[in-house]
Formats: structure tokens, sequence, C-alpha cells
């Protein structure tokens, strides 16, 4: 009986240290959420910058660049890191649509909550808008600063980053 009684117990200690381990792995992918009016049309992205503290870059999604765009990562040890893609000497870009989408996962320090995790994102992107002709008038670039509003955090469920 007595036997039984500590096999029951250790059973119990095993379950619920792997229930913990499962439990919170503190990815949480992260895209953007909504874009701030600017009246122009949006061509393309040709620059964005990100960075994250309190938690770290845990992986890049959709890595296959367009020609000529380049994207570098640095993950630091003090659970911080930044991500950031440019077009370097050459014709093309990202469309905005790749930011909507999750693309990029992050990894929060432990112990601390989301709401603790600082994020800086920005794009620049080319803009355009229409003649009376209906012809498009190249307008420049412009750059977005997105604050925590703008951008989506969510658990990475079920994926496998």
């Amino acid at each position: 009986m007595l036997n039984a009684a500590k096999t029951l117990i250790i059973l119990a200690i095993l379950l619920f240290a792997f229930s913990i381990a499962r439990g919170d792995d503190g990815l949480f992918c992260v895209s953007l959420n909504q874009l701030p009016k600017s009246g122009k049309i949006i061509s393309r992205v040709v620059g964005f910058d990100f960075h994250v503290s309190n938690a770290k870059i845990h992986s890049i999604l959709h890595a296959s660049s367009p020609f000529g765009f380049i994207f570098e990562v640095d993950k630091y040890r003090n659970y911080s890191g930044h991500y950031r893609g440019y077009k370097w000497n050459a014709p093309g870009g990202l469309d905005i649509d790749f930011f909507y989408d999750d693309f990029v996962v992050i990894k929060k320090r432990p112990g601390v909550n989301l709401d603790k995790v600082k994020i800086k994102f920005s794009f620049t992107v080319e803009l355009y808008s229409s003649d009376d002709k209906g012809d498009e008038i190249y307008d420049g670039e412009k750059i977005f600063h997105i604050k925590r509003k703008g951008i989506n955090i969510h658990k990475c469920e079920d994926l496998t980053y």
C-alpha cells in the first residue's frame, strides 16, 4: 500500500513537471495590425527596422527575399534583438502584405509579462498618387513609425518555429 502511494505521488509530480514544461514556451508571433492612413498608394516597402527588448528574436518567417532585398538579424543574449531589411542597389521591395502575416517570432524573457515587451517598428515605403488621367505619379518615400497598438502580438499556437 505504501509503495502504491509513493508511485502515485511520483507519477503526479512527473505529470505536473511535464505540463509546466509544455505550458508557456514564451513564443509569440508578430504581425502588422493596422497601417496609418496616408492618402497615397503604397507601391512597395523598401526598408524596415524592428527592435525588441525583454524578448529575443526566435525565428524569421518568409525568409526568402526578393531580388536586391537584404535581411539582417541581430540576436542578443540580454533578451533583445534587431531585425531589419532593405532594398540594396536594385529595383524591388516587399509587398506590404509581408507584414500583415506573421513575419517574426519572438521569445519573451522568462518571468516578464507580455506588456513589458518593448517593440519599435518602422518601415519605409514608396508612395504614388494618380493624376486626373489616371497616371501614377511618384510621390517619394515615407517612413511609418508603428506604435504598439498597430502591432499584433499573439501566442504561436500549434506552430513549429
